[in-house]
C-alpha cells in the first residue's frame, strides 16, 4: 500500500478567472456562471455539466468513493497494510483522523457553501 491516510475526493470546480472557468462559459457548461453565490449550490455538487456523465453521476460516484475509503472496514484495513502506521501515536493519528475525516464528510454532505458554521 501507499501508507496514504488521508484522501480528498472533490468534483473539479471551475474558479473564476481561470482558463478552465473561461472555457465551460464558453461552451455553456456552468450550471450558474457564479456558482460559489448560489444559495443552492451544495457542497459536493458539480457546477458544470461534464461532457461524458451527467453532473449527478458524477457528484454520486464521488461520494460513493468517500464513502467507501472513510468505511472503518477500509481505515482497518489501511492500517494493516500500512507498516509506517503501527506504532502506537501513529495507528492512533491514523484512525482519529480517519474518524473525523468521515464525520466532517459526512457533516457537509449537501450543506450550502452559505450555511452557517453553527450548521
Amino acid at each position: 500500500g501507499l501508507g496514504i491516510t488521508i484522501v480528498n475526493f472533490n468534483p473539479l470546480q471551475p474558479m473564476p478567472g481561470t482558463a478552465l472557468y473561461r472555457r465551460l462559459l464558453r461552451e455553456g457548461r456552468l450550471e450558474n456562471e457564479r456558482w460559489w453565490l448560489d444559495p443552492a449550490y451544495r457542497y459536493g455538487q458539480m457546477a458544470f455539466e461534464p461532457k461524458r456523465v451527467r453532473g449527478e453521476v458524477l457528484s454520486a460516484a464521488i461520494d460513493a468513493a468517500r464513502e467507501r475509503f472513510y468505511s472503518r472496514r477500509r481505515t482497518f484495513t489501511r492500517w494493516l497494510k500500512n507498516p509506517a502506521a503501527k506504532g502506537p501515536v501513529n495507528a492512533g493519528l491514523h484512525f482519529l483522523l480517519s474518524a473525523v475525516s468521515r464525520k466532517e464528510i459526512r457533516r457537509k454532505k449537501g450543506r450550502s457553501l452559505h450555511a452557517s458554521h453553527a450548521d
